[in-house]
């Protein structure tokens, strides 16, 4: 009985504790076009953050989900000025593409989505633990 008083409130203050979360995986996908591959992880069910890798360049951007016919598609948010651009990574099963948006030249008023790259999941390469 001393026993089972003594190790109650212990038990109480493990259950208690917040176990810390794992980090989440980082999905690595070999891309064709400007885009040499795209590191994609996904914090929650409605955000990628995505660094896309050029030959000379790094950039991480933050996207958020939106509405998606098929797949998981994500945004960063639109700029007002429509000439800026903003990124659409669209993803479904093991592919995925990396748009922009661009102003027509012809029709200032148009935006539309170019596609930059075509990417898929690279293959795993580390060793099992």
């Amino acid at each position: 009985m001393k026993y089972a008083l003594l190790t109650a409130p212990l038990l109480l203050m493990a259950c208690a504790t917040k176990q810390a979360e794992a980090p989440r995986p980082t999905h690595v996908y070999g891309c064709n076009g400007s885009v040499a591959k795209v590191e994609a992880s996904y914090p929650d069910a409605d955000t990628a953050i995505i660094t896309i890798q050029t030959d000379d360049n790094r950039p991480t951007y933050t996207l958020k989900q939106v509405v998606a016919a098929s797949g998981a598609k994500y945004s960063t948010s639109k700029s007002s000025n429509p000439t800026t651009g903003h990124f659409i990574w669209w993803t479904k099963g093991n592919n995925a593409v990396l748009f922009t948006t661009a102003k027509s030249t012809s029709q200032p008023e148009y935006v539309y989505e170019k596609q930059l790259a075509t990417c898929m999941v690279a293959p795993y390469t580390g060793s099992a633990k």
